[in-house]
């Protein structure tokens, strides 16, 4: 990453456990699509009793930031999310959501490649017509052009 991982606890205790996981599984990440220039995970608690909610931003360059809030999600999945499913499930999410970006840029990445190869058959296919147009031309005796080619190679080089 060019921006070093941001991370911040808001309303929960910074645990080293925490802190520790989240960077690994940014490591992690980044080891899934290499070309994340920044991080930003903010762990919070909406209110004493709510579940934790970790809230991942991951900078992509030329594209909008990924991001992800699972707090809905995470209620509904779990009976009762603690901090470590909270994190374990964001970076879950965070990983898939990078796995699908990596999927779209190759699909488009085979879609010009395809492309090119199709024009350059096409461009190929027509120096080669050229090129047998050129051959009878040489080749065909009766042609007053073959002949002018005939004479040239008999006269001296000086």
């Amino acid at each position: 990453m060019q921006v070093p991982l941001e991370l911040a606890f808001h309303h929960v205790d910074p645990t080293e456990w925490a802190e520790a996981d989240i960077r690994e599984r940014v490591a992690k990440l980044e080891k899934v699509y290499d070309r994340i220039i920044s991080a930003r995970v903010r762990v919070e608690r909406q209110a004493h009793n709510a579940p934790p909610v970790v809230h991942i931003e991951l900078g992509i360059p030329g594209r909008a930031d990924i991001v992800v809030a699972q707090a809905d999600h995470l209620q509904r999945k779990f009976q009762s999310p603690d901090l470590k499913t909270a994190i374990a499930e964001s970076f879950r999410i965070a990983e898939r959501r990078l796995f699908e970006l990596k999927e779209k840029q190759l699909q488009v990445q085979t879609h010009e490649t395809a492309e090119r190869t199709a024009q350059y058959a096409a461009h190929t296919e027509r120096l080669e017509q050229r090129v047998r147009v050129l051959e009878r031309i040489i080749t065909d005796k009766g042609m007053a052009i073959s002949d002018e080619i005939e004479s040239l190679r008999e006269k001296p080089l000086n």
